[in-house]
């Protein structure tokens, strides 16, 4: 599945979620590296949006879409040493059901929803994951990422 310069533009393509998806957050309030982080939650609606994912995390982890942009574009944030937006993605990676509660990829979803064309990919990335969970999140999409970037420049 070959994602759109729309789901691109939107955190590449991890953010359409089935209708299925059953996803959490789980930024607990006792993570050392989670900023203003509020309590754990556990969310039983089925099927969320591209637009109520990003400002459900968005309320916690304020991140502007110009980081985004620039995150999509090259596959980094502007400033790496805010851990608000690395936050916010770990929060994403969990609402768009790549993240089980226990912190673990889900590859299947990850494919299925169009973020990666294979488990390699995933499996690669996972391998290079590092440091707390919200800068193992932004490691993780960093490297799917770069990946992505890599094919559209070769195609």
């Amino acid at each position: 599945m070959q994602c759109t310069p729309y789901l691109l533009y939107l955190l590449i393509c991890m953010i359409i979620v089935t209708a299925s998806s059953r996803c959490t957050i789980a930024c607990d309030e006792d993570d050392d590296d989670v900023p203003d982080s509020r309590s754990s939650e556990e969310s039983t609606t089925p099927g969320y949006s591209i637009e109520s994912i990003y400002a459900e995390c968005n309320d916690s982890f304020v991140t502007t879409m110009e980081y985004l942009e620039t995150l999509n574009k090259t596959g980094r944030f502007p400033e790496e040493s805010d851990l608000t937006p690395l936050c916010f993605l770990r929060c994403f990676l969990h609402k768009s059901g790549v993240y089980d509660e226990m912190e673990n990829v889900i590859g299947e979803m990850a494919v299925e929803i169009g973020w990666v064309e294979n488990l390699q990919t995933i499996d690669k990335c996972v391998e290079e994951m590092d440091g707390t969970p919200c800068q193992r999140a932004y490691s993780l999409v960093q490297c799917v990422t770069e990946n992505n970037l890599r094919k559209m420049s070769d195609s």
